[in-house]
């Protein structure tokens, strides 16, 4: 079993799963910054951030566009390893903060089929690149910040002691890998509590 990163430092009204989340995040994908924004009417606004660029990205409210912008928008998932001068870099979050990554990854939270919020993940160091793991991995922590958006958004209630136990016992037994992946997010969660 893999160490589990500290859990991360709290910024007032950052919720502790989404920050979790975030942390995981990076310390699964290898990536400089994470940040989990919600979608709020017209506008995405980062609800949690961790990492080399966080402090630019905490609690920022920007328009839907860029890569975040087109994921909350088409419901895809988006990696890229962007050019100079990427058009995708100068809307939404990566354009307000100015940040031209080497490599980022966008994909969808959903909840109840409906997209309430994007996680992203950004690679700063110059030739580094997001392999298909991450991409799979950053999916997983946005299945869970879906529910956790809407959660503290008092959209959805969470699952049952026993529901969640159930759906933890089937994924052991089906997907023994992404299991794993899961337990460590958890134990996480479960460490800032």
């Amino acid at each position: 079993m893999s160490s589990l990163p500290p859990p991360p430092a709290q910024t007032p009204g950052e919720d502790p799963v989404l920050a979790a989340i975030c942390e995981a995040a990076c310390a699964g994908t290898g990536a400089s910054t994470a940040w989990v924004v919600e979608i709020i009417g017209d506008r995405l606004r980062v609800a949690a951030s961790t990492g080399a660029s966080a402090s630019l990205a905490r609690g920022r409210s920007v328009d839907v566009s860029g890569t975040v912008g087109y994921v909350a928008a088409s419901g895809q998932p988006m990696a890229i390893t962007p050019r100079p001068g990427d058009t995708h870099l100068t809307g939404g979050l990566l354009g307000a903060l100015d940040l031209e990554p080497s490599a980022v990854v966008a994909v969808p939270c959903h909840d109840d089929g409906e997209v309430v919020g994007v996680l992203e993940v950004i690679v700063e160091r110059q030739g580094a690149r997001f392999s298909f793991e991450d991409v799979e991995l950053a999916s997983l922590l946005a299945g869970v910040a879906g529910p956790a958006i809407s959660q503290r958004a008092g959209t959805t209630a969470a699952p049952s002691p026993e529901v969640l136990t159930a759906q933890l016992r089937s994924l052991a037994s089906d997907a023994p890998a992404r299991y794993a992946q899961v337990a460590l997010v958890v134990q996480q969660l479960l460490a800032t509590a």
